[in-house]
């Protein structure tokens, strides 16, 4: 059986409580809704979509009840004061209709035989002369549309210098809709300002008016570097490149900057890089800021060196891995200067992992230049190495790839003495062995490594392989030097040998 439906029985209270809760409502969705005495209120505000590009267009705007629809095919050149078309190149045309408090305005624009434009004006669906009050709709619907949409950038930009200068396109930009367009005006702009007055005061016009990261960096990556040559314009852009909270968006930003052509000249202004380096300094993830890192030492000219902000920058990564990356690129993959391995390199104590630290101190020993010193900050890298094994791997990669001399043995053989491991170390002395100049006597520091080993069966290695050593020459005594053999005739071979004794005297009754 079911159950009998229960009226609602609901009191005058509860009644007026649920139309006061509803009258909030209301009043809340009108306090934060996009309102509109004309259009009504939308949830959703303004909506753009456009299709097309180059010569044609198809604009759609959207707010609330009201919506402009525009089709542009062509060249179209408006009227100064929006009022009315100046000229439709050939096969141009223009159309905007518009619906608004339910009611539709439409305007078609042609080309006449004469060249002149041809202007159709509705309003509902009857036709009507294309009057004052059509021209002042037109006057008033065409801003919106560019403040809207961004279209005819270039050609309202230049309109706008030329009636007032840097100021009439600045307070133009306060007014439009949205940061794409107002980067498409800051863009011309920027083309624009050739003073320093005015790229500052766009530059800062952008870091006031964009708060989209996208397009700040859009923005920002496509400023020329040419540009940026004095101090306070390098300041302005890079205040507004402080704005872009992505860590994303701001090294896609920076490596735009980098790929520009004409920034290897640049890159040879140490102020220009040091803005970048310390942008890049402020990137909180390890792996953009180490792949932007890495782009800069591959797109350094060959011979120059990266500033001391390179080494700032790199302090302020944390992962092993991506510190790792950076430190390949810079001083594995380029031969740095003695100045830029040191500092470098001294960075490389912040890895914590002994075997990563271990591969990257080989890969520079090996590829750095044999006739040149290691820096000191990479035997202090090694020595922070705690494993007995990534050590030995770090010393053997030195000892196998470098110049042995007494300064460079002893600076290694001091760092083998905190090798716990009997066997790691007999295994390194060995390759000691088998590596130093044959020609010189190993040096005591040898035979104090060779006392720490407890092993009985590694120490009786390790001196097996001293006996079968051969001896380092000794000395020649001092005097003259000895004359050279006389050699063979030419052509009787290359040995030497004395010259025969004179022949004996006959004596007598003997027969020659």
């Amino acid at each position: 059986m079911s159950t009998p439906k229960r009226p609602w029985n609901g009191t005058v209270p509860q009644i007026l409580i649920g139309l006061l809760l509803a009258g909030l409502i209301v009043a809340v969705i009108e306090a934060n809704s996009d309102y509109d005495e004309d259009c009504g209120w939308s949830f959703i505000g303004t909506t753009v979509a456009h299709w097309g590009g180059g010569d044609h267009h198809r604009i759609r705007i959207g707010r609330g009840r009201c919506r402009v629809d525009l089709e542009l095919e062509g060249e179209i050149d408006f009227a100064a004061d929006n009022r009315g078309v100046e000229r439709l190149g050939s096969g141009a045309s223009l159309s905007i209709k518009e619906r608004r408090r339910g009611e539709t305005r439409r305007l078609d624009v042609e080309r006449g035989r004469d060249g002149q434009p041809v202007y159709s004006w509705w309003v509902g669906r009857v036709p009507r002369d294309f009057d004052d009050e059509a021209r002042a709709w037109l006057a008033d619907t065409l801003p919106r549309l560019y403040r809207t949409t961004g279209l005819d950038a270039d050609g309202r930009v230049e309109a706008l210098w030329a009636a007032g200068g840097f100021d009439a396109v600045a307070a133009e930009i306060r007014e439009l809709d949205s940061d794409h367009v107002r980067v498409l005006y800051l863009r011309e702009l920027l083309a624009r300002s050739t003073a320093d007055d005015e790229l500052v005061g766009a530059l800062d016009l952008a870091r006031r008016e964009v708060s989209s990261d996208y397009e700040m960096g859009r923005l920002l990556g496509g400023v020329g570097t040419a540009k940026l040559g004095s101090e306070r314009a390098r300041a302005a852009w890079a205040a507004a490149l402080r704005t872009i909270d992505s860590d994303y968006q701001l090294r896609s930003t920076l490596s735009e900057v980098l790929m520009q052509p004409e920034f290897d000249p640049a890159l040879l202004d140490p102020s220009f890089l040091d803005t970048v380096l310390d942008a890049a300094g402020t990137i909180s993830s390890d792996h953009e800021q180490a792949e932007l890192l890495i782009e800069v030492a591959r797109r350094l000219p060959e011979g120059a060196e990266l500033p001391a902000s390179y080494a700032r920058a790199l302090e302020s990564v944390g992962a092993d891995y991506e510190q790792t990356r950076v430190l390949e690129a810079a001083v594995v993959r380029r031969t740095p200067s003695t100045a830029e391995a040191e500092s470098l390199l001294a960075t490389a104590t912040a890895i914590s992992s002994d075997s990563v630290l271990a591969e990257l101190l080989a890969q520079f020993a090996r590829a750095y230049p044999p006739e040149r010193p290691l820096p000191a900050s990479f035997f202090t890298a090694a020595a922070t190495i705690d494993s007995d094994y990534s050590l030995r791997t770090t010393l053997a990669a030195v000892v196998d790839h470098r110049r042995l001399d007494p300064a460079l043995t002893a600076e290694v053989l001091g760092l083998a003495l905190s090798i716990a491991s009997d066997h790691e170390l007999s295994t390194f002395l060995e390759e000691l062995i088998e590596a130093y100049p044959r020609s010189a006597a190993l040096p005591a520091a040898f035979a104090e490594a060779l006392e720490t080993i407890d092993s009985r069966y590694e120490r009786e290695k390790l001196e097996q392989a001293l006996e079968e050593r051969p001896s380092p020459p000794a000395p020649l005594p001092e005097g003259p030097e000895p004359s050279p053999p006389t050699p063979f005739p030419e052509g009787e071979g290359s040995r030497t040998e004395e010259a025969p004794p004179p022949p004996l005297p006959l004596g007598e009754g003997e027969e020659g």
